[in-house]
Parts: structure tokens; sequence; C-alpha cells
């Protein structure tokens, strides 16, 4: 066991360790993979079936950094498979489908961390989209395009909640009722 691990640390294998979690009865999972350190709940209260788990998460772990993932981030098709099963019930699905197949994947399609994609890259995919046929495009065929870009986007970041400074400009009149879709991201 490692020198900083408590007497409630339960060794699984060289590196990874489950530990009770201080905060809820559940165990977590505590291991290092090429200098990282990962901890996760295991969502196990039962010591057995979290060194099951630990190890399913120890190995998920060593798979990213193989990968190059980084922890916590998501890839822009984690990113489009999130968004369109949160809009296959509505109208625009068909059009955001077929605009993220034909022209966002074969441009975005590579990236592992959404995280990276700056205005940069945005304007160099406006560039790309422009170059790509003869004939440009209508300006409104780019702002389409880009509002659907600008919506994965606004799935990818969960709302915050409004302060105090925000609530007092909100006017009386202001439904508090609007609807977020569920993000699943991670």
């Amino acid at each position: 066991m490692g020198r900083f691990a408590k007497s409630t640390t339960v060794q699984v294998i060289d590196g990874l360790y489950v530990k009770p979690s201080s905060n809820s009865p559940y165990w977590q999972t505590y291991c290092h993979v090429d200098g990282k350190t990962f901890r996760k709940s295991t969502k196990c209260k039962d010591l057995e079936q979290a060194k099951l788990v630990a190890l399913e998460q120890y190995y998920h772990f060593k798979r990213n950094v193989a990968d190059g993932v980084e922890p916590g981030s998501v890839s822009f098709q984690k990113l489009t498979d999130g968004f369109l099963k949160s809009i296959e019930h509505e109208g625009k699905f068909e059009y955001h489908r077929d605009t993220i197949e034909r022209h966002f994947k074969p441009f975005f399609g590579d990236v592992k961390d959404i995280g990276s994609i700056t205005t940069a890259k945005v304007m160099e995919y406006l560039q790309h989209r422009r170059s790509k046929v003869e004939t440009p495009q209508q300006q409104q065929t780019l702002n389409r395009e880009n509002t659907v870009l600008r919506q994965m986007f606004a799935y990818a970041v969960p709302p915050q909640p409004v302060d105090a400074t925000q609530a007092s400009n909100l006017s009386a009149g202001v439904s508090n009722s609007s609807v977020f879709r569920g993000r699943s991201l991670s």
C-alpha cells in the first residue's frame, strides 16, 4: 500500500485502491495512471462489488490516457450523439442531423475534447466550408449551419443558476418554465 493510504483504504491491485467516501455511503476508486491521479465513485456500497467496478474504471482510465483523452473531456462524437438524442423528437432533427453528418463530422469528427475547439477553429471551418464548392453558398446557409453548431455548444455547457444580480433584472412577466434539455455527457 502507498505511504499515504489510510487503514480504511483497500488495495485492489498495485496502484489501484478503493476507499470509503467521507460524504457518501459509496466506495471511491483512487489510482494513478501515467502520473495522473484519478478519483471516481464506484456507486457501490459493497466492497467486493466496488473492487470490480474499480478495476473497470482503472482500465477505462488507462485506455483514455493511451488514446490521449483527458479526464472529463467530451469528444465531438459524444457531443453529437447527445445533442441529436436531445432533439430527436423535434421538427428540426433531420436538418440538424444532416448538417452534422455532411459538414461538421468531416471537419470536427476527430476532435477528442470539444474544449479545444476555439473561435479560430470555427473560423477555419467557415473558410473551409466557403472553399468547398465552386459557387459560394448563400450567407443564409452558413448562418443556419452556424446556428446548429452554436446550439450544439450550448447543449454541451449546462445552464448556470441565476445569481441575485441577474434575478433582480428579470421582469415580473417572464415565465420561469423554461425547459432545458437533459445533458448526460459525462
